[in-house]
Parts: structure tokens; sequence; C-alpha cells
């Protein structure tokens, strides 16, 4: 008798292929997708209640998803007055932000509220973040090994290490005291075996914690020497398994597909993509390397990932919408359509190259207009940072505007 996963893996088939095989032109609900974001942005339906414990993410979430829509900026500017507040009920005395009042600092609500206020853009939500007290708290988890635990006891991995240098890159604090030891850190955490990044060493790999790991290396330095300490084929070469035949992504080797990885896979493309075109040796070198079917994964999210009665976007079909998916699946169709490049600046901090990515609108070719009823040509969305996952043009701003302010010494 088959496992119960077994029976479940076939059954998602099923459901994805069915709707696969409809031949109709793509397109995007936009409209719906934002009335379901704006949702959590107010008094939260009865079976989200539970993510109250958690509102930097849900701001960043609902915000963030919105952002990536053309035509929404009245929507995140009218949204302004109560996140700020809300964002100074989260911040901690001590350094950090909760996920509520009265709670522990926790790196991963630090690294939601600090977006949220970058994708506001205000210079009040800017402000309203105890840089002092936050680079104090940072500078508190930091390990001797070169990690960061999550929050003060915590556990170290991968993913608490990528969110305090964006914590800190986003706010100019990343300083020798912050970075050092990262990078050997973070290179610990590749598998031998099959090339992909674990939490921590030896642990399994994961796409979620392979992004966190990538994303953090190039916050430290350009990504050609970022990934110097990697294993860059072994990587590719695992990267490249995680797109099933359903044109989606999963997260692990013998898993479902899960349209969040569409962001957190989608993301390590755009990074190793880049590096790839970057090297020469080994017959890497091709300005038109594409690892990815852009196509195929296109089709998998607005064919079996959008719910059509309520809005929002989901892991996979018969699941329910909810903020998480909806943003980061959102998330994944700007990495398809976009080229991300870096581009080297010398002469400047090896920790201010995070800032040089640029995103160039892909164009259709001419076999895809030739079968432009399969192709999504019906929707927008807007070039995300590949390191952070917020807009390029507000990433920038958000660092150039505390890049401006006095610095933080130590002491």
């Amino acid at each position: 008798m088959p496992y119960e996963s077994r029976l479940l893996e076939q059954e998602v088939q099923q459901t994805c292929e069915l709707k696969l095989r409809e031949r109709r032109r793509l397109a995007l609900n936009e409209s719906r997708h934002i009335v379901f974001l704006k949702s959590g942005l107010g008094s939260l339906p009865t079976g989200f209640t539970s993510l109250d414990a958690g509102r930097p993410w849900l701001w960043y979430w609902c915000l963030n998803g919105i952002d990536l829509l053309p035509g929404t900026s009245s929507i995140i500017a009218n949204h302004g007055t109560t996140l700020i507040e809300s964002l100074r009920q989260c911040q901690h005395p001590d350094g950090g932000f909760c996920g509520g009042p009265g709670q522990l600092p926790h790196i991963a609500c630090a690294y939601a509220a600090i977006l949220a206020a970058c994708v506001c853009g205000q210079e009040a939500a800017f402000t309203c973040i105890d840089r002092r007290n936050l680079y104090s708290w940072l500078l508190r988890l930091k390990q001797p090994d070169g990690s960061f635990v999550i929050h003060e006891g915590g556990e170290a991995d991968a993913r608490s290490c990528y969110l305090a240098l964006a914590c800190a890159a986003l706010l100019d604090l990343l300083t020798p005291e912050i970075t050092r030891g990262c990078k050997l850190w973070l290179s610990s955490c590749q598998r031998r075996i099959d090339g992909g990044f674990g939490g921590t060493r030896g642990a399994e790999a994961h796409a979620g914690l392979s992004y966190c790991t990538l994303a953090a290396l190039c916050l430290l330095e350009e990504p050609k020497a970022a990934l110097s300490a990697v294993d860059l084929k072994a990587l590719t070469r695992w990267l490249v398994h995680r797109q099933t035949h359903l044109g989606g992504l999963s997260g692990r080797s013998n898993k479902l597909v899960d349209g969040c990885y569409s962001w957190w896979a989608g993301a390590e493309f755009a990074i190793v993509g880049n590096v790839l075109r970057q090297t020469s040796s080994d017959g890497w070198e091709d300005e038109h390397i594409d690892l990815l079917d852009r196509k195929a994964l296109e089709r998998y999210i607005l064919l079996c990932c959008q719910n059509g009665a309520h809005g929002g976007l989901v892991d996979k079909p018969g699941k329910r919408p909810d903020y998480y998916h909806t943003c980061y699946v959102l998330l994944g169709l700007s990495c398809l359509r976009y080229a991300y490049e870096h581009r080297l600046e010398h002469g400047h901090p090896s920790v201010a190259q995070a800032f040089r990515w640029t995103a160039s609108a892909i164009t259709n070719g001419e076999d895809d207009q030739a079968n432009s009823q399969d192709y999504p040509t019906c929707f927008d969305v807007r070039p995300s940072h590949p390191l952070f996952g917020v807009r390029i043009d507000k990433v920038n701003a958000m660092r150039a505007w505390f890049a401006a302010q006095e610095g933080i010494h130590h002491h």
C-alpha cells in the first residue's frame, strides 16, 4: 500500500496537470490579490488572528505584496501612519523588534519590521527605528564562530545569520564587528553530498536556507567573490533539480512543489546565474545562460497558485490563500519577469556592493509570440532586490538615507 505522502503527491500532480492543460491567455488577478492583502492590514479575519503575534510580518507580507503591483503607491502611503505606530509598539527598549508589545525581541521580527519600513519609504518610518540600540542588540546576538542567534539564548543557523546581516546592511551597520567570521561560517553549511545548503553544517539542504546563505554571502561582498568559497557546480546541479516536471519549484529533494519557492529558489537562480555569467572557467561563460524554465514556472503560478474566488495566492491547488504565500509568489513572478545583474563598482567598500543590483525586463521572444495564447502577457510586477525581497529602488533609498546619518561607534 502506498504511503500517505505518496498518495498526496499523486493527488497534487493530477490536479496540477489538469490545470496546466488549460489553453488560454494567462493573467494575474491583481485587483483581487490587492483586496486580499489589504485584509491583513486591519482587523484580521478569524482564520488569521493567530498571526497577531507576528505583526511586523503581516505588515511586510501585505504591504510588500501590494507594492510589487503597479498603481498601488497611494495604498502604501495611506498606511504609513498606522505602520509607524505599530513599529513603535513592537520595538523593544533594549534593541530590536518583537512580534507584538511585551514580547522578547527576535531577529526575524526585526527583519520584517525593517523591510516593512523600507516598503513604506517614508522618512518617519526610518526615524522610528532606534538604530543605535539595534546595533548593540545585534552585537549581543553575534557568536564567536561568526554566526548569530535568532534571539538571546536562542539557536544559530543560516537563517538567523542572513536576517541579522540584512538588517545591518539596510541600516548601514555592516561593521567589522558584525561581519567578522560570517563568510567562513556560512560556507561551512554547504552539503558535499548534494551541493545545497542546510541551516547548519551537515543539515539537510533546503531552498529557503540555501537562499539565506547565498544572500548573506552577497551582503558581505560582490557575488563572484562571495561565492568563491562555494562549490558552485554542485550548488547549480542541486538548484536546477528544484524545478519539477509541473514547472513549479520544491524546497527539498523528493518534496512536493510549493509556490513560495518561486522566490526562495527563484532568487537563488538570479544570484547564481549572475555569477555563472561572469565565470569563464569550465565552459560556464555564456551571456544567455538561464538555468530556469521561466515559462513553465509562470504557467504553474498563474494556473495553479491563484485563488480565483477570493484573491490571494497559494502553494498548490486545494490550499487556502495566505499572506505569506501571496507575498512570496508575487516576488517569484518578479524574479521571472526580470534579468538581474550585479554591477561591480571598484573602489567602493565590499559591504556597499549589495546595493549595486539592477533589473531589466525580459521580453517575449519570437517563439513565445507565436504561442501567445499560452504565454502570460496580462500582468506586470515591479523588480525586487534579490537579496532583500523589496523593490530595488526602495532598498537603495533606505540604505542611502541611513548612510547619510551619523555613524555608529560601539564602545
